[in-house]
């Protein structure tokens, strides 16, 4: 994949290497290795847009179940031929261990609806960090940080996942606000693993020592993000 876009000298990191890297990723852990990494990709995506209909966009709602039924008929061709050749790959895995054909399918679902968008992300995020930053670059060349502490610090500094919608089920006050019944909610998870500050914009430069350890790229810069669609 590096080969065939090196003569590019320019590409669109997320659509031509994270997205089919996790995807390929994604679908050796599952064990659908029948699926094209284009199918697990869309599907994950379906998925999550179906999780998030509050709506009920019908539209939404069609291409969610079209994308269950494909995983489901992926895993359905996959299981007899695991049952005869196992491996190691989640699929594989939970059918000798037993669990029941509807949980397995469940467990898969939920693998890919989580598992498709954040490392693609954190894949192409990290990659844009040290792009915009070389002397960080440098030091993992060298070899003074490995990559493990690359990946550690860019899921800290830009969380994968950005915010969940949540419905509220009971009535709840947080912070002089009151939450009904059926109100709609998101969690924002980016701030959580940043330093304590009064001042919302402040660098993560402020980031505890355990951090700084690997290569801390300042918050603000002038290099453009990686476009990245909502979790």
């Amino acid at each position: 994949m590096l080969d065939a876009l090196a003569p590019q000298r320019q590409a669109d990191l997320i659509a031509a290497y994270a997205m089919p890297v996790s995807a390929d990723a994604l679908r050796a852990l599952t064990g659908l290795t029948n699926m094209r990494w284009q199918d697990m990709d869309a599907w994950s995506q379906a998925m999550i847009d179906g999780i998030a209909n509050y709506a009920g966009d019908p539209a939404i709602e069609a291409r969610c179940h079209a994308a269950t039924a494909g995983i489901d008929a992926c895993i359905s061709e996959r299981l007899p031929e695991l049952l005869r050749a196992p491996d190691a790959s989640l699929l594989s895995v939970m059918q000798r261990a037993g669990l029941p054909e509807a949980s397995v399918r469940a467990n898969i679902k939920l693998s890919i609806s989580g598992g498709q968008n954040e490392p693609r992300d954190a894949i192409a995020g990290a990659v844009w960090a040290l792009l915009a930053h070389p002397e960080q670059l440098a030091r993992v060349q060298r070899g003074d940080v490995p990559w493990r502490r690359v990946f550690d610090e860019y899921v800290r500094w830009i969380s994968p996942i950005a915010m969940s919608p949540r419905r509220v089920a009971q009535r709840y006050t947080v912070d002089g606000v009151t939450l009904e019944p059926e109100d709609r909610a998101c969690s924002a998870r980016p701030t959580a693993t940043k330093p304590s500050s009064t001042n919302p914009t402040a660098s993560t430069s402020t980031a505890p020592t355990a951090a700084r350890t690997s290569p801390s790229v300042p918050a603000r810069t002038t290099a453009p993000a990686p476009r990245r669609r909502s979790r």
